[in-house]
């Protein structure tokens, strides 16, 4: 079981003020990430270990030692990056990859989980279409980290095919309007007669259920991954069908 104390920590102010005891946790795999000192300090290569063995991955171990030696990458970004693309290499089948990806959504570590939404943006396998759909449960996720690198993710290809983008995604709502100035209500006549003039000062309001939600839940399956820990409720993963 995972003490209280470290489960509601607000985490530390800086890297080297990590406990140990966190930084263990967090390179296991056990524990998300409270801010951003603890998501550079993780040692992904040692969670990456972790994660790997438990998923049945182990001769991937290897391999992943040989390219982090290859590229020697200098900052986390980068070796999150490197290691979904790696992932997307290893599994290059549709079917496979969405196993993987499901299976990294069940991991307790925000960090593990944003090797899925790297998986996503560089797997061979998936047109743009797809990549959309797969990248959804990342963008929806619990952990704001997780969210900016869905977006990280697919944000070169967005880039490449902008038009093509903008037609998968739903249209938006429509902007707000505002009243007017040079609307009946505020007609010269209006005004020399003396009567207070409109003023456009607020937005008029539209329902929320009027608003295009990206994040809106998505059916997820019955079957969770179990927790390493035992101590909190075992995440699900949703199906990629």
């Amino acid at each position: 079981m995972i003490p209280a104390e470290i489960l509601n920590r607000k985490g530390a102010r800086n890297t080297a003020s990590v406990p140990p005891a966190v930084l263990d946790l967090l390179n296991k795999g056990h524990i998300e990430t409270a801010n951003l000192c603890e998501w550079l300090v993780t040692d992904q290569l040692t969670l990456a270990e972790t994660v790997f063995a438990r998923h049945g991955w182990k001769k991937s171990i290897a391999p992943l030692h040989c390219r982090f030696a290859e590229t020697q990458p200098a900052t986390a970004p980068k070796k999150l990056e490197l290691i979904g693309r790696f992932l997307a290499e290893t599994f290059p089948a549709k079917a496979a990859a969405k196993e993987t990806l499901s299976r990294l959504l069940g991991e307790t570590s925000d960090i593990a989980r944003s090797w899925g939404a790297h998986l996503v943006g560089a797997a061979p396998a998936f047109n743009l279409r797809e990549k959309f759909r797969l990248i959804r449960p990342f963008a929806a996720d619990t952990n704001m980290s997780v969210r900016e690198i869905a977006w990280l993710a697919l944000r070169g290809e967005v880039i490449a095919h902008l038009s093509e983008s903008l037609a998968i995604l739903p249209l938006s709502p429509p902007i707000p309007t505002r009243t007017s100035a040079a609307s009946p209500a505020n007609s010269p006549a209006r005004a020399a007669s003396g009567a207070p003039i409109s003023r456009p000062s607020k937005m008029t309001p539209r329902p929320a259920s009027a608003c295009w939600n990206p994040c809106a839940p998505i059916p997820r399956n019955t079957s969770a991954i179990p927790s390493p820990t035992g101590s909190t409720t075992p995440r699900k993963p949703p199906p990629f069908s």
